[in-house]
């Protein structure tokens, strides 16, 4: 059924909204069982002391106090929003499962152009791999994942859509909230840097686009002075930054999805051989699309430069990080 052919409803091609609306239910499902059977782990402890506080002057008072990995602004996130949903650790997680259901759904929008079919495998595999946990952590990684997908949302639409400089605000916004949370972000808008050079070769783009990525640097800018104490708290964390990291960090994400890979990889297989014994080439184009060369950024670049940043500052790194977040 094609995109023109959908079913309408008031006008709106409702059946667009299905697989993204599937994706964020099927997704947020697992996460709240997973955070409502969970026991807290220690840096959720972090996040429950700042719930706590009176007022936000209490809590920047009490955050100066300690050291901390994070940069303040997921604390304050998670103070505000347990004014509505309470203090306790399954109230604490339930914004980031929203979040990360957000960001499946967000990512089947992204995907939607491939097929529904393939929009919802796409959504799905970030909750079947091993970062499924982050989906029900009290910390802000699902803030990030979501700001992460947004913004890959909008620099997808800037090649197509007859405004783009909405689209770079958009973009700029979601990068400068993922950056406002964590530092390490900053690896994210490098690859969406890289993506924008290589994709906007043969293409005429925006300037807006490339300004835009340079704005979302600014809160990390002005995050410089807290830097020295994140790293300082760091340090006393187990930890090595050797380069065997990488491939570890692809196997502890890629392990729950071993099955699928390969009896993907077995199927891949066989459709090439069957082409090639009768005769029938891919018509496919071999230059890649800009969502490919996104996607090929964010993989090979991220754990790469999270890697090194942490290699030349705190010496310590865990697969997380490579989430960009």
């Amino acid at each position: 059924m094609s995109a023109s052919s959908w079913p309408t409803v008031g006008g709106i091609r409702s059946a667009r909204h299905v697989v993204p609306v599937l994706a964020f239910f099927l997704v947020g499902a697992v996460s709240l069982h997973l955070a409502t059977q969970l026991a807290p782990t220690g840096d959720e402890f972090h996040t429950l002391s700042h719930l706590q506080h009176g007022s936000l002057a209490d809590l920047w008072a009490a955050y100066r106090l300690k050291r901390d990995t994070l940069p303040p602004a997921g604390y304050v996130v998670s103070w505000v929003l347990a004014g509505g949903f309470g203090s306790s650790i399954v109230a604490a997680r339930l914004p980031m499962v929203l979040a990360w259901a957000s960001a499946a759904a967000v990512i089947a929008v992204v995907l939607e152009r491939h097929g529904r079919r393939a929009a919802l495998t796409g959504a799905l595999v970030p909750t079947a791999s091993g970062l499924a946990l982050l989906g029900s952590f009290a910390r802000p990684y699902a803030l990030v994942f979501c700001a992460l997908s947004i913004a890959a949302l909008a620099w997808q639409r800037s090649f197509t859509c007859a405004a783009p400089r909405r689209c770079a605000v958009v973009l700029a916004l979601s990068l400068a909230v993922a950056t406002t949370l964590h530092y390490l972000s900053a690896a994210v808008i490098v690859a969406f840097v890289t993506a924008e050079l290589l994709a906007g070769r043969t293409r005429r783009r925006p300037r807006s686009v490339l300004v835009g990525l340079g704005v979302a640097v600014l809160p990390l800018v002005a995050s410089i002075p807290l830097l020295p104490r994140a790293v300082e708290d760091q340090r006393r964390i187990p930890g090595d930054t050797g380069i065997d990291q990488l491939p570890r960090y692809f196997l502890s994400v890629s392990r729950p999805l071993w099955p699928a890979i390969v009896i993907t990889g077995c199927l891949g297989v066989m459709l090439w051989l069957w082409q090639r014994r009768h005769r029938r080439p891919s018509v496919r184009s071999s230059s890649l699309t800009p969502d490919e060369v996104l996607a090929a950024s964010l993989t090979i670049l991220v754990p790469v430069l999270s890697l090194l940043g942490m290699r030349l500052t705190s010496g310590v790194y865990l697969h997380r990080y490579a989430l960009g977040g």
